[in-house]
């Protein structure tokens, strides 16, 4: 039985629309409104999706029935597979990230998401500007001695309803004549939307995409920028003359809701433009897939930049292929509230600008929702001047035709594309272009990941979209000092019409002191003969923050900030293999979190309460690698974080060694080793560590029943099935556990006062009370940490195919971990005086000398090269009796071996070390 059909069959009863429903079955009905309750997702190409559109129902293994509804109108040619892709009408808030891990886990779905909310791109104001004066800015009086559309290029605009009446648009509203002289209510173009005669309202799903009570004059504004009706000497003109105007509503106030369905009707009614004054900063597979699926039909998508007056990426404008736009005013500065960045292809008038609102009048609105129509009428015009011109070459020839406007803008050089719009040079230039169409990593370990300091090969592949090129050049930078060229430059030759060439390759070194997870940009400039340039960029994201053990019988994923399993709450998605027992099968975690507790302070440190909606409380230690290693049958996972990002950080430092182990009796488990420092100058008192896990055994939750074996220490969970899941501390006897579930938490979710309850509230609530959504809190007794010692806890992951077995493999474990003496605990004061180790060895750029002292003493080292030169060093200072870790750090030095000398009391000792970056 698939992951996916286990979660949601046992999910069906929570997902309601409304009424009693039976169990087993989703309800097929969908909302008036589609929003953000909903969930898509999209099947694996070897699913018969087909079958599964037809009739409706997805059918598991066991015979669990799941009604689906189709996302989109079935296409005749989909070469993007959108006839695949399926939604779940309605998701309660309470189960909806469970819901949607569950799918993302599933072999059988390529991806699944909440539909993004779009919020449309306007910037309020009180201006009363009556005047045009974006278009003679733009040049298009000269433009339309050239050529003017007359009703042959169809633009449509996907926002918050058009004024269908308005005096200045009526004439140009495409009227669709099939379904015209139809039958009503009888899809007569099969087009899969009813009666659409002049558009389609894709929010609440009518043929009437006129604004709602309620609804704001965004859409009708932006349909006069681009298609009102010119030279009627009424109101306002526009750049493409008079294009047929096609209007789609997808949303409600500010609010765009349906945007990906609006889309999807425009380019399905053959909308050869699609203008989208809106946008989000969130990265969307639905919307992605929609977008390529309406480049490959021959729609051009033009989107705004957003009006965030940041750099960040802003979507849909900033996909591939998609033209983006930003804003300036009528001198070619920037607007201050526009968004830019290496990713936005050109600029046009968006301050003040007057046009059609609704009531039949007219009024003047700012922002890049105003410039974008503005782009998207010239693509129209430039259009009806070159109908075979693609998408991507009608985006480029419009993108070479700008004026560049770096100059005007010194602070934002390189951020605003090839510059503002200009529609004479749009139509009577014939340009060259360029562009970047796809980047391959090559890096030294072969992961496809850019890790700290490795030499990553990048190959850009570049095409010739309109014309020809020659004596093709390309330089690599980039702005962030951490990132080093080693290879800038690549030779790409000359490129004809329609031709593309990865040339030579690049090279950049990943810096060691990058945070993990960094997305930095790079730049590349472009120059051929004749005096040809351009610029183009692309992102890398440095290291991963996450890594997942495969050589036993279980497979778990650890992370570098305190999370096991682990979901990325930020993006809202599964990363990683979760924990899969057996190795392969069904993920039976949804999320696991290290817990912290300090008293007196109440002090919380977790990942736990994310789930909340709070920021996690620990993060990598900068410089420090998550790291996977296997020697013989052990595999191991080392990382280091620390509490820094909260509000009152009391100065603890961690690291994780995960351990692995592909021998008989232990294969069932894996151990977490936490060994917590005290960097700060203080002793911190009352300290507590615990581990929170949501276990959802066979991949769902609804079932899952819990239990305490207080011999063991060992917390388990289980389900109606055969397979449980437990975790056991091996340090010390646990000191609190506890069960509880979702709807247990207050209001505002999981809080720090509850979980510092968990931790710190001893056995409560052991054995649970029939099947639920049951999470659970196992921690050890408290302890202090004296300023620069250590104390090490260790917990351990198991599972067995039954209560039985589960406790054998606990006990497996516990002796194995006791007659290895992984981590023995730490007394009061050590019984021997000296170098514990130094670790990891090698090591980039960090490692740190463990020490046990059995009375206080002078400390001081240093490190040599072989040549004898000094490194670096460490003065004498005096350490207390107890567990000490120091910390070297050579990030300035080159690979090698190095000769370390430890200074104890008067005995010194000599330690090879090796870095290796």
């Amino acid at each position: 039985m698939s992951p996916l059909n286990q979660r949601l069959g046992a999910l069906a009863l929570l997902l309601l629309v409304g009424g009693s429903v039976q169990a087993g079955t989703l309800p097929l009905e969908a909302p008036a409104v589609r929003g953000e309750h909903e969930i898509v997702f999209k099947l694996s190409d070897g699913v018969m999706a087909a079958t599964v559109r037809e009739s409706g129902q997805y059918v598991s293994a066991d015979g669990m029935t799941l009604d689906c509804v189709p996302a989109l109108p079935r296409l005749q040619h989909d070469p993007q597979g959108l006839n695949r892709i399926l939604r779940l009408p309605f998701v309660s808030d309470e189960h909806r990230s469970k819901i949607l891990a569950g799918l993302q886990q599933d072999a059988h779905v390529e991806w699944a998401e909440i539909p993004p909310v779009r919020q449309t791109d306007v910037v309020p104001n009180d201006s009363d500007w009556a005047e045009l004066w974006a278009l003679p800015h733009v040049e298009a009086p000269a433009a339309w001695d050239v050529a003017q559309c007359n009703g042959d290029v169809l633009l449509a605009i996907v926002d918050t309803g058009t004024q269908l009446d308005h005096p200045d648009l009526a004439a140009n509203i495409h009227t669709n004549t099939v379904e015209l002289n139809g039958t009503a209510g009888v899809d007569d173009d099969q087009n899969g939307f009813v009666d659409d005669v002049h558009g389609y309202d894709v929010r609440d799903h009518d043929a009437d995409p006129s604004p709602m009570p309620g609804d704001s004059s965004h859409g009708t504004h932006t349909s006069g920028t681009a298609a009102c009706v010119t030279n009627n000497a009424t109101g306002v003109a526009c750049i493409a003359w008079n294009p047929r105007l096609l209007p789609v509503r997808a949303g409600h106030a500010s609010s765009i809701t349906a945007g990906i369905e609006g889309i999807f009707y425009a380019f399905s009614s053959n909308a050869r433009v699609i203008s989208c004054s809106w946008g989000g900063d969130s990265y969307s597979y639905y919307e992605q897939n929609v977008i390529q699926a309406a480049l490959e039909a021959g729609s051009l998508v033009v989107a705004a930049a957003g009006n965030n007056g940041n750099t960040l990426p802003h979507y849909p404008g900033a996909y591939e292929g998609v033209l983006s736009v930003a804003s300036v005013n009528s001198t070619d500065v920037l607007a201050s509230s526009s968004t830019r960045g290496a990713w936005v292809d050109l600029t046009a008038p968006g301050v003040s600008i007057w046009s059609t609102v609704n009531n039949s009048t007219y009024g003047t609105k700012s922002g890049t929702s105003m410039a974008t129509p503005q782009v998207a009428s010239l693509c129209a015009l430039l259009s009806s001047t070159q109908p075979f011109y693609s998408p991507a070459q009608l985006r480029e020839h419009v993108i070479f035709t700008c004026d560049d406007i770096d100059a005007l803008n010194p602070a934002h050089s390189g951020e605003l594309g090839r510059g503002r719009i200009n529609a004479r040079r749009a139509l009577t230039e014939s340009p060259a272009t360029i562009d970047l169409r796809g980047i391959v990593l090559d890096d030294a370990n072969g992961n496809g990941i850019p890790d700290l300091g490795e030499v990553v090969g990048i190959d850009a592949s570049l095409v010739v979209d309109i014309g020809a090129l020659t004596g093709i050049q390309a330089v690599l930078s980039c702005a962030d000092p951490r990132i080093t060229i080693q290879d800038g430059s690549s030779a790409y030759g000359s490129l004809q019409w329609g031709q593309s060439s990865a040339g030579d390759g690049f090279s950049v070194q990943i810096g060691n002191s990058i945070p993990t997870g960094t997305r930095v940009e790079l730049l590349l400039n472009i120059t051929a003969n004749g005096g040809f340039s351009h610029r183009e960029s692309f992102p890398l994201v440095v290291a991963p923050i996450h890594a997942s053990h495969d050589n036993s019988n279980l497979n778990l994923t650890v992370s570098s900030h305190g999370a096991i399993g682990y979901y990325d709450f930020e993006d809202d998605q599964a990363v990683g293999q979760g924990f899969r027992w057996p190795s392969g099968g069904a993920n039976h975690l949804y999320v696991g979190s290290l817990l912290i507790s300090h008293q007196p302070s109440g002090m919380v440190a977790d990942v736990a309460s994310y789930l909340s909606g709070h920021a996690p409380d620990f993060a990598p230690v900068p410089g420090s690698l998550i790291t996977l290693s296997e020697n013989g049958a052990e595999q191991r996972i080392s990382a280091s974080f620390n509490d820094s990002p909260m509000a009152s950080p009391i100065g603890l430092e961690i690291d994780l060694v995960s351990r692995s182990l592909d021998m008989a009796g232990v294969e069932n488990g894996v151990i977490l080793e936490y060994q917590l420092r005290n960097t700060g100058a203080q002793t911190l008192s009352g300290l507590r560590a615990g581990l929170w896990m949501d276990f959802d055994v066979n991949g769902t939750w609804a079932n899952d029943t819990g239990g305490w074996d207080a011999a063991r220490s060992l917390g388990y969970m289980t389900d109606a099935g055969n397979q449980h899941l437990g975790v056991k501390l091996l340090s010390d006897p646990a000191s609190s556990y506890r069960l509880c579930r979702w709807n247990d938490w207050s209001s505002g979710g999981l809080q720090d006062a509850e979980i510092l309850a968990y931790v710190e509230g001893g056995f409560v609530q052991t054995q649970s009370t029939g099947a639920d959504d049951w999470q659970c809190c196992l921690a050890g007794p408290a302890f202090s940490l004296a300023p620069t010692s250590v104390r090490t806890v260790v917990f351990a992951l198991v599972a067995g195919e039954s209560l039985q077995a589960l406790q054998q493999n606990a006990d497996e474990l516990q002796s194995w971990w006791e007659a290895t003496d992984v981590v023995a605990p730490e007394p009061e004061l050590p019984q021997d005086f000296g170098l514990v180790s130094i670790r990891p060895n090698p090591f980039n750029p960090t490692t740190r000398i463990d020490l046990d002292l059995s009375h206080g003493t002078r400390v001081a080292w240093e490190v040599h090269d072989l040549q004898g030169r000094l490194v670096h060093a460490a003065g004498a200072s005096f350490l207390a009796a107890g567990s000490h870790s120091l910390p070297v750090d050579l990030a300035g030095s080159a690979s090698g071996v190095y000769l370390l000398t430890l200074h104890l009391d008067d005995e010194s000792r000599n330690y090879r070390i090796t870095l290796l970056k």
